[in-house]
This record gives C-alpha cells, sequence and structure tokens, in this order.
C-alpha cells in the first residue's frame, strides 16, 4: 500500500496541526473568565483523545482495505455523530460567538488540503477521482472561504454564499469517497486505511462538518 511521504505529507501534517490548533484557540477565546487556561488543557486533552480512539481501528490492523464497506461507514458515522453534537452542544453555542470571519476563515485549510491530495495522487496515495483533476473541486470551497472570509461580519450575503458552496462541495467529497469505497472507480481509496493519512478523516473532514454546522447555528441564531 503506498504510503505518502515529502512534501505532501508534512504539508498534511501541518494543516492537521491548524485545525486541531484553531479548535483549541477558539476553546479558551470563548471560555468563561478565570477559565481559560483550564478549558485550554481540557481541549487539547480531548484532540489528542479523539485522534488517539478514531485511529484505533487503523492503527491496530483492524480497518482492512480488502473489506472497507464495514468499517468506512461506522467511522464516518461516528465522526458525523461527533461533529454534529459538538455543533449541538452547550461548546458549539460558546464557539458560534466567534466573529463569522474566523469561522468561515476556518474552511480555508480545504485550500492547502486539495493540493496535499494533488500531491498524494501523484504519489499513489490517493486516487485520481479525489483530486480537482477528477471529480473532487473542494479546492474552490476553500479559495472562497479564504476571499470571503473577511468581509464575512460585514456582509451575511458572503457569510451566506461561504457556507453554501463550503457545503455543497463538502456533500461532493463525501459522494466521491462513498462510490470510491463501493469500487464505482477502477481506483481504490487507501486513505481510510493507514496513517497518518487517515487523520483526513476525524480531523479535515469532521472539523469541516462540525464549524459549518456552527456557523449555520450563528447565522439561524442571530
Amino acid at each position: 500500500m503506498p504510503v505518502p511521504t515529502g512534501v505532501g505529507l508534512w504539508l498534511f501534517l501541518a494543516v492537521v496541526a491548524a485545525c486541531l490548533a484553531w479548535l483549541v484557540a477558539a476553546v479558551v477565546h470563548t471560555a468563561p473568565a478565570g477559565r481559560g487556561a483550564r478549558d485550554g488543557v481540557l481541549a487539547v486533552l480531548a484532540v489528542v483523545g479523539w485522534l488517539g480512539v478514531a485511529s484505533l481501528p487503523v492503527g491496530l490492523g483492524l480497518a482492512d482495505p480488502a473489506h472497507p464497506v464495514p468499517v468506512v461507514p461506522a467511522m464516518m458515522g461516528v465522526i458525523f455523530a461527533v461533529a454534529f453534537g459538538t455543533a449541538a452542544s452547550p461548546l458549539g453555542a460558546r464557539l458560534a460567538r466567534l466573529p463569522l470571519a474566523v469561522l468561515v476563515g476556518f474552511q480555508a485549510m480545504r485550500f492547502p488540503l486539495e493540493i496535499v491530495l494533488h500531491l498524494w495522487a501523484e504519489e499513489g496515495v490517493a486516487p485520481p477521482q479525489m483530486t480537482w483533476t477528477g471529480e473532487n473541486v473542494d479546492i474552490v470551497a476553500g479559495i472562497t472561504c479564504l476571499v470571503l472570509a473577511p468581509i464575512a461580519d460585514r456582509s451575511r450575503a458572503a457569510a451566506w454564499a461561504s457556507q453554501a458552496v463550503g457545503i455543497a462541495l463538502l456533500a461532493n467529497v463525501l459522494r466521491v469517497v462513498g462510490g470510491s469505497v463501493l469500487g464505482r472507480y477502477p481506483d481504490p481509496l487507501l486513505i481510510p486505511f493507514q496513517l497518518p493519512a487517515f487523520w483526513i478523516a476525524p480531523v479535515c473532514v469532521c472539523g469541516a462538518l462540525m464549524v459549518h454546522a456552527i456557523t449555520l447555528r450563528r447565522l439561524l441564531g442571530s
């Protein structure tokens, strides 16, 4: 099974680190007075624990690319539950108070992430359908959010547009992933079965889902 190396690997690890750092910083920033340090420590423990637990099936060799159908839906089910559960929780309410520029700006991580996938496709780590040369054009969501984030607090239309584009293209990514797992493409999707590439699901996909849900909570509630 090909494994990621070189620039693509280091860029991916930087994106993962940035996503996790964003979440910890957001928790600290929205903490009640006097609780920032404590909540920051709890946030670090939570993200490390989540990364560890989510990685167990792959780390223990329980995920088998020869029999992916039972494993991947279970993983995605947990990721959806964590993303939407967090967004609907009191913590989600806290994070919804962040500036829209910060919430929209989080999705800009999808720009470098798509560069990672393109590099991985060249290495044989990711199948071609998962890049902009195939059927995944999520790079447009990353660029859109990067451009619109600075004006999102002044223009609700910009904030809504960023969410519409981001959600639509994330849904398309999930469609391509599902088709790849079910064998609808000639090239298999092996990312869910190796570390650290697997972290794209519990960190980047989960983060994108969660922050979209939190941003919608903010837009619909204010």
